[in-house]
């Protein structure tokens, strides 16, 4: 694992890695803190969209373990999780973003040290971080995700994302696994034909559905189609349509309406962070944009005091995700002086 993530510091097409983990407590900060042991020499810039390195978790009060960060790395953080060891940090500049904590800025580490990252809340605070740090001279941005929100593991935004499964989810491994193959589902979905993709793409900058029948396209936002419920489009037209470019969240709701009016057409996403069903077994869900899954880190302990035989737990897992990397990231030596 250690090897794979140094190969992974020499890649110009990764500028911009994603950490994502199924539920609260799944690991994914001793994955950061693994992956920042291996890139410690580069020049790395990092931050969350949650809440992260905080020596206590704010919902259950459990120790949880610090995000290490190293000499030259620079943080997108709240000025004041920067305060108790102001002499690690040099202050770059100030962000017009207000975290939950405060003002954001970019510091940089002037020593190996700790800190606590606050949120940035929104994407486009996100994207501006991502813009900021590269502009900082930082060749590698690491993004610390939420469980609950999964839009900075979008291909569209990261060049690749980790997705890490921790024994937190549930103590039963055959619910793990399901889980595991809920996101798989997700993420191996197919891409349009060629043909089709320029198209698309003009659709996704436009920022608007379309609906094929015959030789014309009908645009629409996906904001008419919620107010509406879908209403705004004919059901003949559904009925006839042979292709619909889903620009929004693509709800269980909205692909009830779709079946109920009688589409039985291509349906394409912009990528699998749009899609908030994991019911798509019928549909013909296509993405414009892969995903980009590098590896998956496990855990196979949960702070609740439960966990799952890890090698179990691990060979199961490898056996859903086929040719992708799956690394116990708890009980890997190299790493195993992480609490």
């Amino acid at each position: 694992m250690n090897q794979t993530m140094k190969q992974w510091s020499q890649r110009e097409d990764l500028q911009v890695l994603s950490l994502v983990g199924i539920s609260k407590n799944a690991g994914k900060t001793t994955f950061l803190n693994g992956l920042g042991k291996a890139w410690s020499a580069e020049s790395v810039g990092v931050f969350s969209i949650g809440v992260d390195g905080e020596a206590q978790d704010v919902w259950s009060g459990r120790s949880k373990p610090e995000v290490r960060v190293y000499k030259g790395w620079i943080v997108a953080t709240s000025g004041i999780c920067l305060q108790n060891e102001a002499d690690a940090w040099e202050i770059i500049e100030a962000l017009p973003i207000d975290s939950v904590a405060g003002r954001v800025y970019l510091a940089r580490a002037n020593c190996d040290t700790s800190v606590k990252l606050t949120g940035v809340p929104t994407r486009q605070w996100a994207s501006l971080c991502i813009e900021r740090l590269k502009q900082c001279g930082c060749a590698k941005v690491i993004v610390d995700g939420a469980y609950n929100r999964k839009v900075m593991a979008s291909p569209v935004w990261s060049d690749g994302f980790v997705l890490v499964v921790g024994a937190s989810f549930s103590p039963s491994l055959s619910l793990l696994v399901k889980e595991v193959k809920g996101w798989m589902a997700k993420l191996l979905l197919p891409s349009p034909a060629a043909d089709d993709i320029e198209l698309y793409q003009s659709f996704y900058r436009r920022e608007v559905c379309a609906l094929q029948i015959g030789e014309r396209w009908i645009s629409f936002s996906s904001h008419e189609w919620i107010q509406s419920q879908g209403s705004h489009i004919s059901a003949e037209d559904l009925k006839q349509a042979t292709k619909l470019y889903f620009h929004g969240a693509l709800t269980k709701r909205v692909l009830e309406q779709l079946r109920s009016s009688g589409f039985t057409g291509e349906l394409t996403i912009p990528d699998w962070t749009y899609l908030f069903d994991f019911l798509v077994r019928g549909s013909r869900i296509q993405v414009l944009f892969p995903s980009n899954l590098l590896a998956v880190g496990i855990n196979s302990t949960s702070p609740d005091g439960w966990q799952v035989n890890p090698e179990e737990f691990q060979a199961q897992i490898q056996q859903v995700v086929g040719d992708i990397p799956v690394w116990d990231v708890y009980r890997e030596e190299w790493i195993s002086d992480v609490s």
